[in-house]
């Protein structure tokens, strides 16, 4: 039985009535030249008929399938031809409860039941839709009807499960590298699985059977949503926005159409709503054609947005073709659309998984990068401090000599420059640090005033130059907390030297809070209050970016890397605390940050006290390692392979131990060689040398079968001030560490220890 030859139409603007329908001859009916026509998109009512003859004259069942999903309303009724009595009614489509349907199923299935003696049998359907009204009639055996959505099923499976792979893999990827094209491509494939559950029918059959409004609404929601998830995805992989700027407006404006025309069909129910979506849809396919020739030569992976893209217009074009009727519909130009959606996403996602790679590659060359950086960084740094210690070394022992008025101003200018320069190669080691990641912080116990003396006792000299008054303020602060000192004594001294810095008269204020959390737990407020120039309220959000101040410019007043804040900001938050920033021009500012961390009072601590506790606080340049009780020094070595180092230390050690005995050696083959012949007391190794560097020779001096060369006090010297040069140092077996260039007063300190 072939429905090709019988099927005829009738397309009306006016509802048609029941009674109509009994005189069918009454309607100008034209032919349809097979199982499938379509009229496009509009609210029409359709009429068909169907003619139905049978040969066999006992009772059969067959199933008529109206082939298609998205049908807002059928009526649909049996007449019998010889007496033109009806024989059957129901009343269905996508926009009445799924309940209502006659045979469970995601397409629209009506049962034909042929009574005994009747040959002939009149099949009426009036339909309307606001989509696509596509009408793809199939007349089959209940048998043949369920092998057929066996096999749909089969097709769908597979189609959605690709699918979802692809949204799983590339979720895998956005979480390894939180790339924000990556995760527009997240929710592109997630909305189209939507979007084919909802096609397919199998959203209203298993999800939305109740919810009619949800389900008619779902599609184009999440259609226009998968389009625009596309073109964000396009757009950052590609690029277009640096690229591209007209081109970028030109796609924000298509997403701006789906959005609005969306929105306007939900609310207003208008089908020109939906039509504008619909042709949007091959206008962004070709628009990102576009884009993706024009990346090709700023992007090799465009190419693989360029053959996707076209792949998926030869797929639409079919699908659209087959829509109107142009081409028809089968099998194969149906699956012909699915898997060029599948294909697209296939490519789409080699160039996803070329783009990792490329992140892979860009991340090795930037570690690479890094710690090359890193090396460079340390290598300059000790061949900078080296000679610099010599420059600073000289002049602190010139300073002891017989100068006059002129001279010793000239030695104590040429100083402040010296440690000016040393200040702002710290500088650049931190934020080489923290911007490779790999500033550590080592919280301890500490006591908070003593903390707080010491970051001040850094600028009284600039507070006392410039005659301002210097104020700490604490109310009721427990007596330790647990913080990194070193970090945070120099957000502290930063902070407060800002502050002196730009405050011409008048005062600054360390002002330190306190408030309990729980037993042991609390928050310190730190406030640094100047009536200095102030910032102007457009010029803060740059201050805490590398290399700015809030004062730029060739007439700039005051001078400076505009490292330091950007540093401090970062100390902050390594410490779990976020600057902030308030400001008057002309008036003063307030600069303060908070720290959650544990706190003990003094009752709350039995063996402590707050007198021991003041010696806890070193040198900045020091790190003292327990455990060493040093007998009376009357014998020295000083190695170090810099003769102006050498020179400088041991005039030094001579005018803060007279009478000391030095010997000199050049690396540490040679202080090997003074251990075996005489008893030493001390060691100053620098930890640079060549033929034997001061690393090895203290592990060999550690090594040694000789008890008495076992525990010889051994301060290690070094230019790089990095920790994990501190640790290496200390962990090759010295007692302690001292930055250069030395300071007299620092070297005085450790040498007392082991008097």
């Amino acid at each position: 039985m072939s429905l090709s030859k019988g099927i005829r139409y009738f397309v009306s603007s006016e509802p048609i009535s029941a009674q109509k329908l009994k005189d069918i001859a009454g309607f100008n009916l034209k032919s349809s030249p097979q199982e499938i026509f379509s009229i496009g998109y509009s609210k029409n009512y359709v009429l068909t008929h169907i003619p139905l003859e049978f040969s066999g004259k006992g009772e059969e069942l067959f199933y008529l399938t109206l082939d298609f999903p998205s049908i807002d309303r059928i009526e649909f009724r049996i007449f019998d031809s010889a007496t033109g009595q009806p024989t059957y009614h129901t009343i269905t489509g996508d926009s009445f409860p799924f309940a209502q349907r006659p045979i469970a199923s995601e397409v629209f299935v009506f049962p034909i039941k042929k009574p005994a003696e009747v040959t002939n049998l009149d099949i009426v359907l009036v339909t309307q839709s606001t989509g696509s009204h596509k009408l793809p009639f199939l007349l089959e055996t209940p048998e043949v009807f369920q092998a057929r959505i066996s096999g749909k099923y089969f097709i769908w499976g597979i189609f959605i499960g690709l699918i979802f792979t692809f949204f799983l893999v590339s979720l895998v990827f956005f979480i390894f590298t939180r790339n924000l094209a990556i995760l527009f491509f997240v929710l592109y494939t997630f909305s189209l699985i939507w979007v084919f559950l909802s096609g397919f029918g199998l959203g209203f059959r298993y999800i939305f059977q109740d919810y009619v409004i949800l389900q008619n609404n779902l599609f184009i929601i999440i259609s226009s949503s998968s389009v625009c998830f596309k073109i964000f995805f396009y757009i950052h992989f590609l690029k277009c926005k640096s690229f591209f700027p007209r081109y970028f407006n030109y796609l924000i404006f298509i997403v701006f159409l789906f959005v609005v025309s969306t929105i306007g069909y939900l609310i207003t129910g208008v089908t020109e709503f939906y039509t504008i979506v619909l042709l949007l849809g091959p206008i962004t396919i070709l628009s990102l054609i576009i884009l993706s020739t024009r990346s090709l030569k700023y992007n090799h992976h465009a190419r693989y947005f360029l053959l996707a893209e076209v792949i998926l217009f030869i797929g639409v074009l079919i699908s659209m073709l087959t829509m109107i009727g142009i081409i028809p519909h089968n099998n194969i130009t149906y699956q012909i659309f699915l898997w060029t959606v599948g294909l697209e996403l296939f490519i789409l996602s080699i160039a996803i998984g070329r783009l990792i790679y490329s992140i892979r590659l860009e991340k090795e060359a930037a570690e690479a990068g890094s710690f090359a950086k890193g090396i460079f960084l340390s290598t300059m740094s000790h061949e900078i401090r080296t000679p610099l210690s010599g420059v600073l070394g000289f002049l602190e022992l010139l300073e002891t000599t017989e100068l006059d008025d002129t001279q010793k101003e000239y030695v104590k200018i040429a100083r402040s420059s010296g440690k000016s320069l040393l200040h702002l190669i710290n500088d650049i080691l931190d934020f080489s640090k923290i911007e490779a990641g790999k500033l550590e912080l080592h919280p301890e116990k500490v006591p908070i005033l003593d903390l707080v003396q010491e970051s001040c006792k850094s600028i009284i000299p600039m507070v006392k130059k410039k005659g301002i008054f210097l104020d700490i303020k604490n109310d009721d602060i427990p007596h330790f907390f647990y913080v990194d000192v070193e970090r945070l004594k120099q957000v502290l001294i930063n902070l407060l030297g800002n502050a002196v810095k730009f405050t011409e008269k008048g005062s600054v204020t360390l002002s330190i809070e306190f408030r309990e959390l729980k037993l042991d737990e609390g928050v310190f407020s730190f406030r640094v209050i100047d009536t200095g120039i102030g910032i102007k309220a457009d010029e803060i959000s740059r201050l805490f970016k590398v290399f700015t101040q809030a004062e730029s410019g060739a007439r700039r007043r005051y001078e400076g890397t505009g490292l330091g804040l950007a540093i401090t900001e970062s100390l902050v938050k390594g410490m779990g605390g976020s600057m902030k920033v308030e400001s008057k021009y002309g008036k003063g500012s307030v600069f303060s940050f908070d720290i959650t961390t544990n706190f003990w009072r003094i009752d709350e601590s039995s063996n402590d006290s707050h007198e021991n506790m003041k010696s806890y606080i070193s040198d900045d340049s020091i790190h003292k390692k327990e455990g060493i009780t040093p007998s009376a020094i009357h014998k020295i070595i000083i190695a170090d392979d810099d003769t102006s180092n050498l020179f400088i230390a041991k005039k030094m050690v001579e005018k803060i131990l007279p009478g000391v005995q030095i010997w000199e050696a050049k690396n540490g083959i040679e202080v090997l060689n003074i251990l075996r012949k005489e008893s030493i007391q001390l060691i100053l190794m620098d930890v640079q040398m060549p033929e034997m560097d001061g690393l090895e020779a203290t592990k060999k001096i550690r090594n040694s079968h000789n008890p008495m060369m076992q525990n010889i006090p051994i301060i290690g010297l070094s230019a790089n001030a990095y920790q994990e040069e501190v640790d290496l140092a200390l962990s090759s077996g010295m007692n302690d560490y001292i930055t250069k260039p030395i300071e007299k007063e620092k070297l005085r300190r450790i040498l007392d220890s082991y008097k």
